[in-house]
C-alpha cells in the first residue's frame, strides 16, 4: 500500500524524526501548517486524500 508522510513545515518536529521519512519508502509531502494538518488544513488533507486513492486504484501501464 502507497504510504504518505505529511510534514508541516511549520512543525517542530526534531530533524531526527522528520530524516526517518525517506527510510519508510514513502512520498514526502511538504505543507505550511503546523503539527495536525489535518485540523488547520483539511481540504488540503481531503485532495490529498483523494489524489492518492485515485493513484492507488489506478492500475500501472
Amino acid at each position: 500500500m502507497p504510504a504518505t508522510f505529511v510534514r508541516g513545515t511549520r512543525d517542530r518536529m526534531p530533524e531526527l524524526v522528520s530524516a526517518a521519512f525517506p527510510m519508510a519508502e514513502a512520498r514526502v509531502l511538504e505543507l505550511p501548517t503546523g503539527h495536525c494538518p489535518n485540523l488547520s488544513r483539511p481540504e488540503w488533507v481531503a485532495e490529498l486524500l483523494a489524489v492518492r486513492a485515485d493513484e492507488a486504484a489506478t492500475p500501472p501501464r
